[in-house]
């Protein structure tokens, strides 16, 4: 359990207040300009959007197969946007440290608690009204619904797992 998330790649602020995305497979950390952040924190969600785009496709009655292929399509796309054109002109710090880096991240860039936690019983409820509600939906909707709420209910119990564990 303890290496269940290690291979998400990471975005933050390290102990010198600058804004880091680590590469976790490379173990190499890239110092993000003030002015991209924004972007790097976009292309940072790009699993969500691929799964968004997938969802959205099926709820509207695409076929399945072509949903989930625009949605690998979106992700490796921006993957591909991502590590080709942005991250080569940061930065970057080889064999980051991240445990010593990390360690000095204040308190209060973390979510607090209660917003995990309701965060993860709202996936919950939502999970439950899709089951619940699945006779009346078409079942590309049901699909789709019961995706984006797995989903969430995932990254809700990373987000606890990784900030809070000891």
């Amino acid at each position: 359990m303890k290496n269940l998330f290690s291979n998400f790649n990471q975005y933050f602020l390290d102990k010198r207040n600058r804004t880091i995305y680590y590469d976790s497979k490379k173990k190499v950390g890239y110092i993000v300009h003030e002015k991209d952040r924004v972007i790097v924190n976009f292309f940072h969600n790009r699993l969500t959007a691929g799964i968004l785009s997938s969802a959205l496709l099926l709820a509207y009655k695409i076929n399945p197969v072509i949903s989930v292929a625009v949605g690998i399509l979106v992700y490796v796309g921006m993957d591909l946007m991502l590590k080709k054109r942005y991250l080569p002109s940061y930065t970057m710090l080889a064999n980051y440290n991240i445990e010593k880096e990390k360690a000095s991240i204040k308190e209060n860039q973390k979510n607090p608690i209660w917003i995990i936690v309701l965060r993860l019983v709202l996936s919950i409820i939502f999970l439950g009204v899709v089951y619940y509600a699945r006779k009346e939906q078409e079942s590309y909707q049901t699909i789709a619904l019961g995706i984006v709420g797995l989903y969430f209910l995932v990254t809700n119990i990373k987000e606890l797992y990784t900030s809070y564990k000891d």
